[in-house]
């Protein structure tokens, strides 16, 4: 086996363990807030993710990264170095815009 494919194999292993640990224990405690997230990318122990409900644009998702998602994944893959956020636009967020223009949804104040 050569050294891409070992790569590629250890990289397969770090994406299943981190799906599995968002899934198992972040999305849990995000959901209690109708928020969610969703893994973008991994490279060089770096993760990338993207907020989603409540979640994408709350003041609070930069420390929720760190205190939640970055804590958490840490307990069982130390390696990882950190948790950066992505700046794409949540599709729930877009569509929630959209419904406001369209007049089908109110802003709550």
């Amino acid at each position: 086996m050569d050294l891409v494919n070992i790569l590629e194999k250890q990289g397969d292993k770090m994406n299943e363990k981190v799906v599995r640990i968002l899934n198992e224990n972040v999305k849990p405690i995000l959901a209690k807030h109708n928020g969610d997230i969703k893994l973008i990318n991994i490279e060089n122990n770096v993760v990338e993710v993207q907020m989603l409900g409540a979640c994408s644009g709350c003041a609070s998702a930069s420390d929720t990264l760190q205190e939640i998602v970055l804590m958490e994944l840490k307990k069982e893959i130390p390696e990882i170095k950190e948790v950066v956020m992505t700046t794409v636009i949540s599709d729930d967020l877009l569509d929630l815009a959209k419904d406001i223009l369209k007049g089908r949804k109110k802003l709550k104040r």
